[in-house]
């Protein structure tokens, strides 16, 4: 069945924890926003560090999709 592919789960997961992550830089991102789009903001380093993260997490996701697509699995 589709359900019992692991690949998915680990897909899902990872999506789900990209999500998770997602929450503390936009919450950020809200707090300093400023009225003039030109003003630049001095971004922490954990905020820098969960963005990269998650861009790294988000690599992984579509080869998880060609896993499953060709059959394959853990």
């Amino acid at each position: 069945e589709f359900y019992d592919n692991p690949v998915l789960h680990v897909k899902v997961g990872l999506v789900v924890i990209i999500g998770i992550l997602s929450i503390w830089p936009t919450v950020f991102f809200i707090r300093n926003r400023k009225g003039d789009p030109t003003d630049v903001v001095n971004i922490p380093a954990h905020i820098r560090n969960i963005i990269a993260a998650e861009i790294i997490l988000l690599t992984i996701v579509p080869y998880l999709a060609v896993m499953m697509a060709h059959g394959l699995r853990f």
